[in-house]
């Protein structure tokens, strides 16, 4: 399997695991990635406002950096609600366990959550010998 071929695995399973964000996101499961989406926007807004008729030599580098540290802030919190929410035992949290697995294959700074996919299925069990 050539460079390519994993490259446009990663992409799909990142696509796949958007649309499951993309369908959770308003669930408590991502509270802070849509409070840091919110603040995304409204602190370069913010900045621009305050800036705006002031004058200033960092004003063209406080606006972009107030735009690079909302995305990151963004990006980190989606990931840590990820890493929460493939905890659980739910058909989008399994298919979300699934692709950030299949993406950690090939990619190291993925987590693999063995641990609590193992935590699940011991559940499962004792759920199956409870019955």
């Amino acid at each position: 399997m050539g460079f390519y071929e994993l490259f446009q695995e990663e992409v799909s399973n990142t696509n796949q695991l958007w649309q499951i964000f993309v369908r959770n996101c308003l669930t408590d499961h991502f509270k802070r990635s849509r409070q840091s989406a919110y603040a995304m926007f409204l602190i370069p807004c913010t900045v621009n406002m305050y800036y705006a008729f002031r004058t200033n030599i960092l004003i063209n580098v406080l606006r972009v950096s107030s735009i690079i540290t909302t995305v990151s802030i963004w990006h980190y919190c989606m990931n840590r609600d990820f890493e929460d929410f493939v905890k659980l035992d739910t058909v989008d949290s399994n298919l979300a366990r699934k692709y950030i697995q299949n993406i950690s294959k090939k990619n190291v700074i993925f987590p693999y959550f063995e641990k609590e996919t193992m935590e699940i299925i011991q559940k499962r069990q004792e759920q199956e010998k409870e019955k």
